[in-house]
């Protein structure tokens, strides 16, 4: 019997398939999204912060500001800047605060928090 050899997917892939599957849901949902959305363009700041994705809702063709960010974070299990602490750790918590003090809320995710759906929780209010 001939064994028909293991594809294991890379982690880069699967990164993306788990953000395709979550904008999906977004679309399906009638929230509109923008990704990479510099904080300047939101409130005003001189910190050159970038939010992974803003979230609007969409109601008879308007679009209206949710006041929401998501940021997705990565490297938990390989020391990554998000959790090895130090100057990294420090400017994402610095992004976060800044988002709060100007009235956003902030839902973070890690890839394997997507991979669990943990946002389709997070957004039930919102749709």
């Amino acid at each position: 019997m001939i064994k028909k050899p293991q594809i294991k997917a890379s982690a880069d892939i699967i990164r993306k398939a788990l953000l395709q599957e979550f904008e999906t849901f977004l679309y399906k949902n009638k929230i509109h999204f923008e990704k990479e959305v510099m904080y300047k363009k939101l409130f005003d700041t001189k910190r050159q912060f970038r939010a992974d994705y803003v979230l609007y809702k969409i109601n008879n063709g308007v679009i209206n500001e949710l006041f929401i960010t998501v940021e997705i974070n990565g490297g938990q299990f390989i020391n990554g800047r998000h959790t090895r602490g130090g100057k990294g750790y420090e400017t994402d918590l610095q992004k976060i605060n800044l988002a709060q003090r100007n009235d956003y809320k902030v839902f973070q995710y890690t890839y394997e928090m997507l991979q669990r759906r943990e946002y389709l929780e997070d957004f039930k209010q919102i749709i």
